[in-house]
């Protein structure tokens, strides 16, 4: 059995200073970062 689990949260703001790179994506702070495979289930717990 194989199980998908995906999120993506944007939130766009015309005035921040703050440039919305695909590394700012794959940075973990309040939420998760970019995980792939068995290290999901770590970061996850």
């Amino acid at each position: 059995m194989r199980v998908a689990v995906g999120g993506f949260q944007n939130e766009t703001n015309s005035f921040s200073s703050i440039k919305g790179t695909y590394e700012v994506f794959e940075e973990a702070d309040g939420w998760p970062g970019i995980t792939i495979g068995d290290a999901v289930f770590e970061t996850l717990k």
